[in-house]
């Protein structure tokens, strides 16, 4: 009973971190990492902790290199001790104890990547050695119609990273494709976190159970996006840049509460008349914040069709602000 007590006391020490020096005198731990799995967009890498003396206890520690994300980490441990994990997306700390030494090495964390296409270098600290164990962990791409040399190669994979678009089917994104009221509504409601929903459907071509109804009653009650006159809310029409730009105006007014107070003289763009008398406030501030500069040809197309990948773009900007 007594070894027990005091077995669980150094546990204790060990995860509130309080006896580095004191383990490390006992022996110091040992590991490896390798990456087990790829899929699109993903890796997994497990950490293993060699056996020997002072395999029984330590820590490690780690911050994400830029461009990857830490989806999940979990400890393999089970029945071989027990385990300390705090993550974020970007970082994580680990410490584990044993009553004995390890016999054999043992997996002990496993981490779930993700992030955009490439290679990147992932290292995982042991304070206690000062040991660093690298890896380098490959994510493959997940579109195979957006490349690296696409201009809009990373704002697809960001949007993509934060949940804010999925592609249209497991391996295309179709970036040239317009993107619909819906699907842009939709996008908004999940950078809002994708809050619980009440009240009623007041669109009669809003399907009950379709993947945007919950988007589209949250936008209607918060003022982001209005329907379409007629009780309609015309969820497959292509959104325009001008009703795009407004519903992000309204988002970033009503929902994030983010400076909004730039504006720009919209006489330079020689369509600029084009704009109707709702959008133009809208308009006048994407344009004097930087979310829209317009094109080679000075319009700014406010009745064009947006892209998916002018969206991702858009949605990416904002969702930095936010």
């Amino acid at each position: 009973m007594m070894k027990r007590i005091i077995s669980c006391l150094l546990v204790c020490f060990l995860l509130l971190g309080l006896c580095p020096a004191a383990l490390a005198a006992a022996g110091s731990p040992t590991a490896t990492a390798a990456v087990t799995a790829n899929a699109q967009g993903s890796a997994t890498v497990v950490l293993t902790v060699k056996a020997g003396s002072g395999s029984s206890h330590g820590r490690v520690t780690a911050t994400m290199p830029a461009g990857l994300t830490l989806a999940s980490a979990r400890s393999l441990l089970g029945s071989e001790g027990i385990a300390d994990l705090s993550s974020t997306k970007t970082s994580l700390r680990f410490a584990w104890a044993c009553y004995a030494d390890l016999k054999k090495d043992t997996a002990a964390l496993e981490l779930k990547l993700t992030g955009k296409p490439g290679v990147y270098a992932l290292q995982l600290s042991l304070p206690e050695t000062k040991e660093t164990v690298s890896v380098s962990v490959e994510i493959p791409g997940v579109f195979r119609d957006v490349s690296a040399d696409d201009w809009f190669f990373n704002a697809v994979y960001d949007a993509y990273g934060r949940g804010l678009m999925v592609g249209e089917s497991s391996d295309l994104f179709a970036p040239n494709d317009s993107m619909t009221r819906a699907m842009l509504i939709t996008t908004l409601y999940r950078m809002s976190g994708s809050p619980a929903v009440t009240g009623e459907n007041p669109y009669s071509d809003v399907p009950a159970g379709s993947y945007y109804e919950k988007a589209v009653i949250w936008a209607m009650q918060k003022g982001v996006a209005n329907g379409m006159g007629g009780g309609k809310f015309e969820p497959d029409t292509r959104v325009t840049r001008q009703q795009a730009v407004t519903m992000l105006y309204r988002y970033a007014v009503k929902i994030a509460g983010i400076r909004t107070d730039e504006r720009a003289e919209l006489g330079r763009f020689t369509d600029s008349t084009k704009i109707n008398a709702y959008a133009i406030t809208a308009m006048r501030w994407a344009v004097g914040s930087g979310l829209m500069k317009g094109y080679p040809d000075n319009t700014l197309q406010p009745n064009g069709t947006l892209t998916r990948a002018e969206a991702a773009t858009l949605l990416v900007w904002l969702a930095a602000k936010v």
